[in-house]
């Protein structure tokens, strides 16, 4: 297949502008695609858009399917009454604009994200089973291993008990039900996040800018994974947010020397 003389820019979404410590999937991310139609490029290439684990690295996540609950924009919350306009004010980060500071990120933003899930279940969205039924095939196993890990602490999966790392059906069965409001918190932050990023990828096909998403070329673990039982320790490799993307490229020239984890400066 030939491609026509085409050009583009490489621009990760957490590095667009905005007040709340990271770039998101808003009204910076269109204007971003309004430039790139300005300066007449064709594509954007942009970062995993995964969620991050330790170390925030975007070639290190969770999940090859599941979105990053921090380029959710908050204002889009905020018109759907989600968040209220206190609530986006103390949402603003005060530190350095050029730099992200995930720590801050990781407390400010699941507390606000629970403070909103109240609201959103009051009157979920008409078409919000819709999406977990249809995306269930991952999204069951992706919200019950997050959910367990936040019942955990934090801790990776190996130290867990040992009915739950090896899959046995009767505790996976309890701790569904044990984790039943984590795991609707976490289906609502995906729903949340693939609402607004197929908005953001039809407003870019609508102006001719297609969108290139960037492959992980080797992941030093995948806990989730490995739990999934879809791919044993010694066969992880990494797996970028293959979803609804108009083109896959491995990233050249970011590879750590051991040639796992990329390293984002």
């Amino acid at each position: 297949m030939q491609f026509p003389r085409s050009c583009g820019v490489l621009t990760a979404i957490s590095s667009l502008p905005g007040k709340y410590g990271i770039g998101t999937m808003g009204k910076e991310a269109e204007a971003f695609v309004d430039w790139l139609v300005s300066a007449g490029q064709t594509y954007w290439q942009i970062l995993p858009i995964g969620p991050t684990g330790f170390g925030d690295s975007p070639y290190q996540s969770f999940s090859a399917f599941a979105g990053n609950p921090y380029f959710i924009d908050l204002d889009e919350l905020g018109k759907a009454g989600y968040i209220t306009a206190e609530e986006l004010r103390s949402a603003e980060y005060r530190g350095n604009p050029a730099a992200v500071d995930y720590g801050w990120l990781f407390e400010s933003r699941r507390a606000l994200f629970q403070q909103a899930m109240p609201r959103f279940f009051a009157n979920p969205p008409a078409d919000f089973e819709e999406f977990c039924n249809k995306e269930d095939w991952w999204l069951a196993d992706y919200t019950l291993f997050m959910a367990v890990k936040d019942a955990h602490d934090g801790l990776p999966y190996l130290r867990w008990e040992a009915e739950l790392r090896q899959r046995d059906p009767d505790a996976l069965a309890m701790w569904r039900v044990k984790c039943a409001e984590g795991v609707r918190y976490y289906q609502m932050l995906q729903y949340l996040f693939y609402t607004q990023w197929e908005a953001l990828r039809d407003y870019a096909h609508s102006k001719g800018i297609r969108i290139v998403g960037a492959v992980c070329s080797g992941i030093r673990k995948i806990e989730f994974r490995i739990h999934q039982g879809t791919i044993a320790p010694h066969q992880i490799i990494g797996r970028g947010n293959l979803r609804k993307l108009d083109c896959l490229v491995a990233p050249v020239g970011v590879h750590s020397q051991n040639g796992t984890i990329p390293l984002i400066r």
